[in-house]
């Protein structure tokens, strides 16, 4: 019986979540402008092209194709290594591209203050990626 009334309790605290996100998502809706254009998503479409190459890259190291020699290892492992160099880069681009578009564009943050905001949301994303790499090197585990 305890089991059951749990259950039934997590069901309601599930459905008030999502009931209150539902009218969030409505006010938003509402009291912002929800009208974009082609070259708004534009800095958001970014990212397939950086899915296009990494995809590429992964079919070029699955192939399996035949080596001759220790040359031809060395010399394909350098070529996959600075591809996924170039997709990195790319990928660090995007990631500027989409929090100038937030901040500057679709929050309406001008000004001063636009450039201090984008730079706090990269150092935190940034402070965050090495705090999860620290822990992981101490802990021996992925997270």
């Amino acid at each position: 019986m305890v089991k059951i009334s749990s259950f039934i309790i997590g069901l309601i605290a599930a459905s008030l979540i999502v009931t209150s996100m539902v009218w969030l998502m409505g006010d938003l809706s509402q009291n912002y402008n929800g009208n974009y254009t082609e070259e708004d998503f534009a800095v958001y479409n970014q990212i397939q092209t950086i899915n296009v190459e990494a995809t590429k890259i992964k079919n070029q190291s699955e192939a399996g194709y035949e080596q001759d020699g220790a040359l031809d290892v060395i010399g394909s492992y350098f070529r996959q290594g600075y591809q996924a160099l170039k997709v990195t880069s790319g990928s660090v681009k995007v990631f500027e591209n989409m929090t100038d578009q937030a901040i500057t564009k679709d929050a309406n943050i001008g000004g001063e203050r636009a450039g201090l905001i984008k730079t706090a949301l990269i150092t935190i994303v940034l402070i965050l990626i090495f705090i999860g790499v620290f822990i992981s090197a101490i802990v021996k585990k992925d997270l």
